[in-house]
This record gives structure tokens, sequence and C-alpha cells, in this order.
């Protein structure tokens, strides 16, 4: 077979010498067998070239450094059977040379005789042609044999797929298919119907009426539709009958006429049909009696037809209704709504309405109802009549009406209420609030409603109000708490918060809450702690005197010492480390008196009641007669809790000057002496609940403070902790300590109890929460004794006490620093202007003319840089924020100690 014209073959040849795989090239080339040639000479390149693609001829040597022929061939025959394969090899011997003919090799060639390589290439490519030519009849051949098989298989999956029972007889009546909806409706099996006749599945009453049925159609063969009206049963394997529906239809076949019989078992549709007719007649039944009016009209608004129940609600009898047009029913007011939403129906924009009307009833009454119109089209979609459906609202109209007036009382009420009322979702956002909001806190409802309620807190409260937010939520009972919202002009009010959940279906929807303004009572209670500590005060103004005349007298006379001392050159060191003691004995006293006196916020922290009460009891010791003997002792381990240490300081001391007094004013005629003793200790919170229910702490802080005093009777003792309640001559107390006690224990989440008896004296037990995880904030040794010196920096002394002005120009000027002074403030500011190189500003806060902090205002405006440090025994609130708001780096206790001055100096002058 000559190559077909213009053709290129597509060769792979396997070859590691280029001079043979040359020489092959061009013999096949001069004989006109026109190829592309892929030359490969390893194993890698050789499977790389078979794997991406085929090829009409692969020539091949026989043996190779790294690869065998043979290799080569099945790994060409794994992947193709039918592509030619050649060895031209220089060597092979005839029993390799038959085994790889036997293997699949199409020839093999002698590189010494490459006169057949022409030839046996040609033979290979037509062998090839002709394998491909026959591969492809064989895929035709047995594409047909598939798409024969699939068709058969689609006609018989469509006859058993099919839902009714499919059988197909032979020309003489024999059965030849059944599917298997045949074998569910029948009960036989496909097997024991085969070449039974059709009679065996018809009732024996039918059978001579069948066979008649079948001689006429194997005459006139004509196809017979389902539902044709005979009626006809088929026979079951059991020998039940059950009504049918047939459908025949006839097949020529090449061996006469066969006939295809389609059996509907109508069994569930005569069911249906007889449920229609149930169901008819219940409609009717329903018609008839329904409590609701089912009324029908004309296109035009004609009165057509109604049940019982609408001629109960309008009063009329049918006959009466016969001609009327629907709108002479309508309420006055109503009519108009009533043609408009006609005459949607009528257009076709809407099927279905639904709507409240009032009817009028032949009486004359108002009934309102409510009214679903349908639409009744005929086959053009013309509207031909309407249905209606009408339900008797006039008592429920009337209960929403009451429930409206209801509700506009209630939010009356509720606009009207001068506390701030809200709702929440369960989120935590604002629902709704009343116009007292407005009132409290500046801002409008409608720029809150939205949004989430903690926007509105105080920063410091948000998360405590979170919490309790959610604790809530989760439907635990709600406590009346206080947190501060603020206002729109940046102000902080106190609120007094009451919430409740409301529930729907056994579920929280919401919260609901009474917030109200407590600012005033709150500034008013913090008017009276602070009158009441002044009033403790006063009670110890004696001993504090006595205490301070002592303390003034080692100093005086001390001093003295040092100044004959200076004359006699006697020791001058224990003099005046006496006086050094004296003036810390001082400035301690009145340390204790300024945070006992000053007038704060309650804060909350972690503190140890050990320490407090050491304080309390230093205090008492020092300004309390001394025909008290007092007694102190503490537990072991700290007594951590929670609070603040200053009220709890009040409160124990409150409680010592109840003692003092009880001791002091005896009426028994015994002298006026007596022991007071204080201790600490820890206690079980299980052992309080008998006395305490709501004991809620593991463990708690006892507190007890115990006098040998007068005592107290039990009606006495019963009113103690009321306001205002004493027991004192006028003038001697305002019955404000006890229940100032009472408020800060409770304020603490604590509990009090008391115990006395009349002649034998009275013990004072506080529990507080023992909070023993909390952080206890370390303090400074504030003894320890430091040598900072300066660098030669200029710093600015401001001090109007000429002696204080003195004692830190020497101090700071022995330490290295250049040192300007100034008496008040005026000069001080000339000073810093006309001293460029000032670093640092050390100034008292009570200067005359010029203020501390007007002082910081005007250097730090001159230049922001230099560094500023604002001295004072005491610092009000407000000089402490306005110094803060105006860079202030550093504030200095009064009185100075050196180590301290020269401390902080030097940490200013460094930091950053």
């Amino acid at each position: 077979m000559a190559e077909e014209p213009n053709r290129i073959y597509h060769f792979l040849h396997l070859e590691d010498d280029p001079r043979d795989a040359e020489v092959i090239r061009d013999i096949l080339r001069d004989a006109g067998i026109t190829n592309q040639t892929v030359l490969v000479r390893s194993r890698e390149e050789f499977l790389k070239a078979i794997e991406r693609e085929k090829y009409d001829l692969i020539l091949s040597d026989f043996s190779l450094p790294s690869f065998d022929g043979n290799e080569a061939l099945a790994a060409v025959r794994e992947k193709s059977a039918e592509t030619p394969f050649i060895f031209v090899s220089g060597r092979i011997g005839e029993d390799a040379a038959i085994q790889s003919l036997l293997e699949g090799a199409t020839d093999y060639i002698l590189k010494t005789k490459l006169g057949r390589l022409v030839p046996a290439v040609r033979r290979a490519l037509h062998e090839g042609e002709e394998r491909k030519r026959l591969r492809h009849l064989e895929e035709m051949r047995q594409k047909a044999v598939d798409e024969l098989q699939a068709s058969e298989a689609r006609f018989r999956g469509l006859l058993e797929s099919a839902p009714d029972a499919v059988i197909i007889t032979d020309s003489r009546g024999g059965i030849t298919f059944a599917n298997v909806e045949t074998e569910r409706v029948f009960g036989f099996k496909m097997e024991q119907l085969l070449g039974e006749p059709l009679s065996v599945l018809v009732p024996h009453r039918f059978r001579q009426m069948h066979d008649k049925l079948v001689t006429h159609f194997n005459v006139e063969p004509h196809r017979r539709s389902l539902n044709s009206g005979t009626e006809l049963f088929g026979l079951k394997k059991d020998g039940t009958e059950f009504p049918a529906d047939i459908m025949l239809s006839p097949l020529k076949m090449d061996h006469g006429v066969s006939v295809l019989a389609m059996i509907r078992d109508t069994t569930a549709a005569k069911k249906a049909e007889l449920a229609l007719r149930q169901n008819e007649e219940n409609f009717r039944h329903i018609y008839e009696f329904s409590p609701v009016g089912i009324l029908s009209f004309d296109a035009n608004g004609n009165f057509l037809r109604c049940n019982p129940a609408v001629l109960n609600i309008l009063g009329y009898t049918e006959a009466e209704l016969t001609g009327t047009q629907f709108n002479t029913l309508t309420h006055p007011d109503d009519r108009d709504i009533g043609m408009e939403l006609l005459e949607q129906l009528s257009a076709g924009t809407k099927e279905v309405i639904s709507y409240e009307k009032r009817y009028l009833r032949k009486d004359g009454k108002v009934v309102w109802a409510y009214r679903i119109v349908s639409a009744v089209r005929d086959s053009e979609n013309n509207l031909k009549y309407t249905v209606s459906i009408i339900e008797d609202i006039t008592e429920r109209k009337e209960a929403e009406d009451a429930l409206r007036r209801s509700e506009d009382k209630y939010r009356s009420l509720v606009d009207g209420a001068r506390d701030a009322i809200f709702s929440l979702s369960t989120g935590g956002i604002i629902q709704s609030l009343n116009p007292a909001f407005e009132v409290m806190t500046g801002w409008k409802r409608k720029q809150w409603v939205g949004r989430s309620f903690t926007d509105l807190l105080h920063p410091e409260d948000r998360k405590k109000v979170t919490s309790a937010f959610q604790r809530l939520v989760k439907g635990e009972v709600s406590e009346i708490e206080e947190y501060r919202v603020t206002k729109k002009s940046g102000e902080s009010l106190t609120l007094e918060f009451n919430s409740t959940v409301q529930m729907r279906d056994r579920k929280v929807v919401g919260v609901l809450g009474v917030a109200r303004d407590v600012t005033a009572q709150k500034f008013l209670e913090e008017e009276l702690r602070q009158s009441q500590k002044l009033e403790s005060i006063g009670t110890l103004a004696g001993g504090i005197a006595h205490d301070f005349n002592n303390i003034l007298g080692i100093i005086v006379g001390y001093a003295g010492l040092i100044k004959k001392s200076l004359h006699e050159e006697m020791n001058l060191s224990r003099d005046v480390e006496a006086i050094e003691v004296a003036a810390k004995r001082g400035v301690g006293l009145v340390r204790q008196l300024l945070t006992f006196a000053r007038k704060e916020e309650r804060v909350s922290k972690s503190f140890d009641v050990n320490e407090v009460i050491t304080d309390t009891f230093r205090l008492v010791q020092e300004t309390f007669p001394k025909v008290i003997s007092m007694n102190l002792r503490l537990s072991e381990r700290p007594l951590i809790t929670v609070g603040d240490p200053t009220e709890i300081h009040q409160a124990v001391l409150n409680l010592c000057v109840n003692a003092r007094d009880s001791i002091l004013d005896r009426q028994d005629g015994r002298p006026a002496s007596g022991n007071l003793e204080i201790t600490t200790a820890f206690v079980n919170g299980k052992g309080l609940l008998e006395k305490f229910p709501s004991v809620s702490y593991d463990e708690y802080v006892a507190i007890t403070v115990s006098d040998t005093g007068a005592g107290m009777d039990e009606a006495t003792r019963a009113r103690i902790f009321e306001p205002f309640f004493t027991t004192k001559e006028r003038g001697k107390g305002t019955g404000l300590g006890l229940a100032t006690v009472y408020g800060i224990v409770e304020g603490h989440e604590g509990f009090i109890r008391v115990s006395s008896k009349l002649g034998h004296g009275t013990t004072f037990e506080v529990f507080l929460p023992s909070r023993e995880n909390s952080e206890i904030p370390e303090i400074e040794d504030d003894t320890e004794s430091v040598d900072v010196r300066g660098g030669g920096e200029t710093v600015l002394v401001v001090e109007d006490e000429s002696g204080l002005r003195e004692f830190l120009t020497e101090v700071l000027t022995n330490r290295g620093y250049k040192v300007l002074a100034a008496g008040d403030g005026q000069k001080a500011i000339v000073l810093f202007l006309e001293n460029r190189d000032i670093k640092l500003v050390l100034s008292d806060i009570g200067l005359p003319n010029v203020s501390g902090v007007e002082l910081l205002e005007a250097v730090k405006k001159s230049n922001p840089d230099v560094k500023v440090i604002l001295a004072s025994g005491f610092v009000e609130d407000e000089e402490k924020d306005r110094a803060t708001q105006h860079g202030i780096n550093a504030f200095l206790q009064k009185p100075y100690r050196l180590d301290e001055v020269l401390r902080l100096v030097r940490s200013v002058l460094d930091a950053e």
C-alpha cells in the first residue's frame, strides 16, 4: 500500500548513536516517507515522549547503555497495543528477535541490512492503519449494540416506571411482559404471568364478556383510552376484585399484532370521589351552620346568596336581602373604601382583600366586621362574583377601644411621671423613653432610642451595669442600684434604677425600668456624712490639743537644749533626733485627721482591714482619756476586703467614740473608767446564715469593738441605728454616729450585730466580705535614706514661708542644683521669664497674689517643656483636676521630707 500523498508521519526513534539515527532518517526520506521524527536517547526521555503524545511508528535500538529495547517495547504495549514497533539494531540474536516478535514487536531489522527498512516501515504503517480502521469499525458496531440495548432499556425502564400496571400479550393472547406495578396491583410474580392468557386477571363473572371484547379487538384493532366510561374490574391473585380502568393499544410486530394493556386501579379514585361527595356535604353543613358569615355578590355588587350567620349578624331575612346592593348595608363612612376595593377586584389588581368595616343592622345598630373577599372569575378572567367571609368583631373592637383608653391613661401617667421610665431589648437597646428623661439629662429621646443604654453611663460604671443587666435577663432578681449617667452638658447624674424583666410565653423579651434622680439626695447624704465626720473630730479635739501640746513641748525643749549646746559644744545628735521623732508624730496625727476629714467620693479598692484598724486604734489611743484602758488584738493573717478604707476608718472610729461616751457617762455611781478592746478575725459565712439570711460569701472579716461601759436596755438597743436617735443630753450628740456606721457597713455588703446589757457594757460586731484574692498595693518604705544629687540644673523654688524657702534652697544647692527662689507667684513669673535656663519649678499651691496653679498655667504657656512640681499639705479635687489639665508633672505632700524632695526632683527632671 502506497503512502498517503502529503501525509507527514509522526515517528519516535530511540537511538543513542546520532549517526545511525541520521542514516535511518535519510533512507526513509529518500524513499518518500515524509516524517517528523522525535529522537530520544535515554529511558527518561523515551517514557516522557510516549506519555506526552501518540506516534504512527516507533523505531528502537535493541541494546542501549542505560535502557533495554524489551523494556521500551513493554512500556509502549502497556500504553498502546496498536502502535507499530520496529527494532533496528546492530546486533540481536535470533532467539531474542523471535521473543521480541512474540512480545508484540512489529518487525526487527539489523543495521547491517537496512535494505529491509523501507518495506518493513511501509508494511508496519499499513498494518497500523488497518488496525485503526478495524478498531473504528468495532467501536461503531459496539456503539450500535449499546444504543440498541440502551433503547431497549429505556423502553423497558419506561414501562417499569409507569404508575399503572402494563402488560403486553402476543397475537394469541399470551402474556409476554408485565411490569413491576403489575406485580403490586395483581399480586402475581412476573414469572407466574408469562405465557398465561390475560383472562387470568379478569373476574370469572366477566370472562365471557372479556373473550368477546378480545375477539372484536383482534378483528378490528384500535386504541382504547383510559376513562372510556365502561366500568371494568380486575382480579388479584388472592381473589380480591377491584374497580379498574383499562387502556388497550395494538402493537404491530413481525409475528403479528400484539396488544399493550395499561391497567389502572381506580379504588383510590372511587374513594376520592366518595370523599369529594362527603366533603361537599360537609361544606354544605359548614356553610349552613358556620359561626362566621359567608356572603356573595355579583360583579356589580348585587346580593346573590348568604348563609344563616350573615342573617344573624345583620338582622335581615334572605328574602329582604335579595336584590340589595352591598353598599346599602355598609356604614356611610366605610362605603368609599368598599367601592375602591371592589374596583381593584374587578380590574384584577387584587384577587383577595381583607379589611375591617362597619355594617348597619336592620335595627340601626352598628356592627364591626372583619371581611375577607375573594374574586371568582370566568374563563376569560372577568370578575364573575365575589365570596366574602364575615366575622363579627364588635366585642373585640369595643375591648380594643377600652384598651386604647387604658393605654392613653397609662401613657399620660408615664409621660407625666417625674422619674425616667424606659424599656430595653434583651440586648440592651433602648426601646422607649418618657419625657422625664429629657428633663433629667438634657438629651432628646429620639437621639437615644435604638442605641445601647450603656453609652449613657459613666465609663467607670459600665462594666458593673453590664454584668447586672446580664444577670437580670437571665432571670435573677434585680436589686435597686445606683449608677451615674452623663448629661448632655457633660455633668454626671446619680440615678437610682429599679428594673424588672418583661416576659412573653415564659421567655424574657425585654426589660422595663424606672430611674430616679438621687443626685441631690446623694449630695445631702455626703454632706451629712461629712458633718458627722466633723462631729467625730470635734469629740477628739481636746485629746488632739493635749497631744499637740506634748509634741510642741518636746520640740521647744530640745530646741532650747540645741541652742545651749551650741555654746557648750555638746553632742547634738540626741537632741536633733528627739525633735525629729516629735515632728513625725505631729505629721502623722495631722495626716490621719486630713485623711478622715477629706470630702471625697467613695473609692473602691482592695485593702487590709488590719492596717485601717491599726491607724484608728493609734488615733483613739493618743486622743482618748487615759482612764480608758485600751487593747488591740489583730488577726495574724491579713484581712483583705474591697471597699473604701476611709469609710471603714470612720465607722470604727464612731464605734470607739460611742464606747468612750458609754464608759465616761455611766450613771451607776461607779468611777468613770473602763476597758475598750478592738479585735479582728476571720468568720465562716455559713455560721452567719442563721442571723443574716442574705449571706453570700464563704468567709467574712469580723471587726469587734467591746467596752465595759453603761450598756443599753432592749428598747434602746432596738433603736440605736435610727438617724437622729440619741440618749445623750441636748447639744452632746446628733444621733447620726451609729446610723452612719450602719449605712457604711451595708454599703460594703456587710452586716452589723450588737449585744448589750444594762450595766455590763456593749459589743459591736461588723462583718465585711473577705476578698483574699484581691491585690493590695505595696506601700513604699518612706524611711529609706537616699542621697540623690543634681547635675547643675536650674530650679526655681516658690514658697511664701521663708523658713521652708530657705530650707529647700539650702537642700537643693547642697545637692548640686542652681537654685532661684521667690516668695510669691508674681515674683516667680518675673524670675522665670528672665531666666530661660530654668528646667524645673517647685512651688507651693497656696501662694499670695498668684496661686501655684495659676503659676503652673503661666510657665507652661511660656515654655511647655518646663517641669513643674506643686506642693501642699492638702489639695482640693478641683485644684488637682485643674493642675492635671495644665500638664503638672508631680504633686509633693507637705511637710517636706528631705529624701522625698530630692528623689521626686530627680525623677521629674529625668523623665522624658
